[in-house]
């Protein structure tokens, strides 16, 4: 039985957790004790209040304590989407950097973590249904619902990083009178982002691999080596072998933090002292990292989160083949040099593109001027970019068109930070003494997504 949670208005219920599930129970009992926890139940279609409902799940510190005992809570939103908010959750518990009294929330985004799931798409729910419910309009919606119910309709603070930021934009237009202010990490909007996004992270990918054999040159040959050797030794799925040597090396060279690892990794597979590879390291390092993408068969792209990528994000594959992969490879000398080819993902998407057709990208998209209308709406608004210098997914260059146009407007910054896509959590941990215009602290947390 659910019970309503005490201290909360009487206009929204809130109801507190009592799960039998194991999972949620496990996870439950790793929160802090002065975190609140519950659900919230909210239409799945919100034009339709009276319909079906699902639920949404959230956590956190609602006050804090010692110096930021007077501050307005931050709500975050993880990348995605698809994925639930608990990762991130735990990088910032495990972090160096001070958690422990800081206001924050988290959000289990719809169709995802211990949120109601995402439907079947097989039954009653086509790919656009999937994004009208589960897209970031709704995951706005129902974060103004916690807003309201934990803090009795007072602003707060708002952060998302990569498809996170994308639900903060959608705030920021729906919403703007709810916010202190916003901060974004991760995403940048264009004027034509299907003309423009793919094309920024590929060259970034192109760079950042050429960068890594222009550091260690060597691994040109033993790159090389390992192709050859490793041919029809290794049943990798959808990869061929040697695209899927391009797969593990280029994910690896993305965080530049990394690269140093990656360059051990070599040495452990194909050493100088020795004319054949080490086959059995090589194959326990892809069957306990990398077991996910050997089992895969086709891509996922009948997922409910991929229609909701496609749809929101715009990464347009098709586009990439017909009009930049060409262009791309004409004007890149360096690709021809590369002992491994950058754009492995990108080209292994085009043989199941065809899943997709009949879906309208970039519906319901975010213009530049929505950002400028929340300002006019709410005239004590903040809004806050923070920008990857090494980011792959959204190089520095994607931001570009942003600065330009709010070049005037002195209540949107845009700042530069260290690392790559996932060396966000500093910048999250800091809020509070950023906004406050505090001296940030030194620590670093990045956010190692691949294993070497």
């Amino acid at each position: 039985m659910d019970v309503p949670l005490r201290g909360c208005s009487l206009s929204y219920i809130v109801y507190a957790i009592n799960r039998d599930n194991k999972e949620f129970k496990n996870f439950a009992s790793t929160l802090p004790k002065d975190f609140t926890y519950g659900f919230i139940k909210v239409p799945e279609d919100w034009n339709k209040p009276n319909g079906k409902h699902i639920e949404i799940f959230y956590y956190g510190r609602i006050k804090g304590s010692g110096v930021y005992k007077n501050l307005p809570p931050t709500v975050f939103f993880n990348g995605g989407p698809g994925n639930d908010s608990h990762y991130s959750y735990h990088k910032l518990i495990e972090s160096e950097i001070s958690f422990d009294k800081q206001p924050i929330i988290f959000i289990d985004q719809r169709g995802t973590g211990f949120s109601s799931k995402y439907p079947d798409i097989t039954t009653n729910y086509g790919p656009s249904k999937v994004f009208d419910y589960y897209g970031s309009e709704g995951i706005v919606r129902d974060a103004e619902e916690i807003r309201k119910a934990l803090f009795q309709n007072k602003s707060w603070n708002i952060f998302g990083q990569s498809y996170g930021a994308i639900v903060v934009y959608r705030y920021l237009k729906l919403f703007p009178e709810s916010i202190l202010s916003s901060t974004t990490d991760g995403f940048a909007l264009h004027s034509q982002p299907e003309d423009k996004l793919l094309y920024y992270k590929s060259q970034m990918k192109i760079k950042l691999v050429s960068d890594f054999f222009k550091k260690f040159p060597s691994n040109v040959s033993r790159v090389k080596k390992i192709k050859t050797q490793i041919e029809g030794k290794i049943s990798t799925g959808l990869y061929k072998n040697n695209d899927f040597v391009d797969l593990i090396l280029t994910r690896g060279i993305q965080d530049t933090s990394s690269s140093d690892s990656v360059n051990d990794f070599l040495l452990k597979v194909a050493p100088d002292s020795q004319f054949q590879i080490d086959l059995d390291f090589l194959k326990k390092f892809i069957f306990t990292y990398f077991r996910e993408e050997i089992n895969l068969r086709t891509f996922s792209l009948s997922l409910p989160s991929t229609f909701i990528h496609y749809s929101e994000i715009g990464d347009c594959y098709n586009l990439f083949f017909e009009k930049y992969l060409k262009k791309i490879m004409a004007e890149d000398e360096t690709l021809k040099e590369l002992p491994i080819f950058p754009l492995t993902d990108e080209l292994l998407l085009k043989e199941d593109v065809s899943k997709l057709r009949g879906l309208k990208f970039l519906k319901n998209k975010i213009f530049f001027n929505d950002i400028t209308q929340a300002l006019v709406r709410n005239p004590d608004l903040k809004i806050y970019f923070f920008i990857g210098k090494e980011d792959v997914y959204t190089p520095p260059a994607a931001y570009d068109e942003m600065r330009e146009y709010f070049s005037s407007e002195s209540r949107i910054k845009f700042i530069a930070r260290d690392g790559d896509h996932f060396n966000f959590f500093k910048e999250l941990l800091n809020l509070n003494a950023f906004l406050k215009q505090s001296d940030k602290k030194k620590n670093s947390l990045s956010c190692k997504k691949y294993y070497f």
